[in-house]
């Protein structure tokens, strides 16, 4: 029997890695082959996933984080289709961890470092770059990305704003130039690792559907959607692509309709990392597929690494597996042969995110699982 194990990261809990290799731990002496896999959809691991696959090598940089405070981020250096590349996780620059529940993110949150960081790495003469939009906590429209890189904003009155760290561009700019960008990007090839169809704005865009999950208040939502709104007006009177109606311009704050105008190429994310790392090779000649994620809930089926891998496995007849740290309920149409929730008692939600008690708790249970597999399996002969 082989297993191919692609698990995604349960956040704030336990890498892909270490779930992969804690499952690994688990059934290696009851089956004949067993494959861990990093995986990740596009999102938080996008490097650890794809360092694991190719050779390469994680680099870091000084940048500053969505505060404006000092930071060095990580960046992956390889060639993927003869191109130098480098991968970059944006939320490694402007992740909601940074957050901490502090106040007025709506007004002090920039995604300037993460243009900081492309405009370094452009200049490296690396000519492909992918950023992956997973887990932000900017709705700048990414504003502040695009000023980092070197574009010019302008407030109401066409006075060219200077950056500032520690405020929202969004808020006072009320138009942009990307013309400076031309000669920079000329011979850059950018992907966006994104699996989000929300647009730009309105109310199925940036500040609406994820504004709140960053903190924000109804008051701030309703701004920086005017905002949004505005933005992308000025940009389709420049005979730039309308992101109002744009499926996934609405990603990372409206990140992913910057890197629109920018010419970027969009890619689902799930599907970008799974090509890279060879996954749907692996899961051609293997029995059973072992995914998950922290959270089984109504979001997983969109885009996300348990119906992604199920998806492929299902193409080869592979049963899957799903192993999760928890779950509302089950969906009634499924694509896995199993799903279970690694918790065996009532528990703290800080004792079912400890990541020693989640690593014991999924070695376990696989193990119990794969022992009545091979049962079955060999009652059957």
């Amino acid at each position: 029997m082989k297993v191919t194990i692609a698990i995604d990261s349960f956040k704030e809990s336990a890498t892909s890695f270490a779930l992969a290799h804690a499952i690994q731990k688990g059934i290696e002496d009851l089956v004949e082959t067993v494959i861990p896999i990093p995986i990740s959809d596009g999102g938080e691991g996008t490097i650890e996933a794809i360092s694991a696959a190719l050779p390469g090598e994680i680099c870091s940089l000084k940048t500053v984080n969505s505060f404006g405070e000092d930071i060095r981020a990580n960046y992956f250096l390889t060639i993927i289709n003869g191109l130098p590349t480098a991968v970059i996780e944006s939320s490694s620059v402007v992740g909601i961890h940074f957050s901490n529940n502090r106040k007025n993110q709506a007004y002090s949150t920039s995604s300037y470092g993460l243009g900081q960081m492309i405009s370094a790495i452009i200049d490296q003469e690396i000519k492909q770059i992918i950023i992956t939009l997973g887990g932000s906590g900017t709705t700048d429209g990414g504003l502040g990305m695009l000023q980092g890189l070197g574009a010019e904003l302008f407030d109401a009155k066409n006075n060219r704003l200077m950056p500032s760290l520690h405020s929202n561009p969004l808020l006072s700019a009320h138009s942009l130039s990307l013309d400076s960008l031309k000669e920079k990007l000329a011979n850059i090839h950018l992907i966006i690792a994104n699996d989000v169809q929300n647009p730009y704005c309105g109310s199925n865009g940036a500040a609406y559907i994820f504004g709140p999950q960053k903190g924000l208040t109804e008051e701030e939502v309703v701004l920086l959607d005017e905002k949004l709104t505005k933005i992308a007006e000025s940009m389709q009177n420049q005979g730039y692509q309308d992101l109002k109606l744009a499926s996934g311009a609405g990603a990372a704050g409206g990140l992913g309709g910057a890197f629109a105008w920018l010419g970027a190429e969009m890619q689902s994310g799930f599907s970008l990392v799974a090509d890279l790392i060879g996954l749907e090779e692996h899961l051609r000649t293997s029995d059973w597929v072992i995914t998950g994620e922290g959270r089984l809930d109504a979001q997983s089926s969109a885009g996300k690494v348990p119906y992604g891998v199920a998806n492929l496995a299902k193409k080869y007849r592979t049963h899957t597996l799903l192993l999760c740290g928890s779950y509302k309920e089950i969906p009634k149409q499924t694509l896995f042969d199993g799903i279970f929730s690694i918790q065996h008692e009532p528990v703290s939600l800080n004792q079912a995110m400890d990541t020693a008690y989640t690593l014991k708790n999924i070695t376990e249970l696989s193990r119990q699982i794969f022992q009545l597999i091979c049962l079955t399996q060999k009652n059957s002969q």
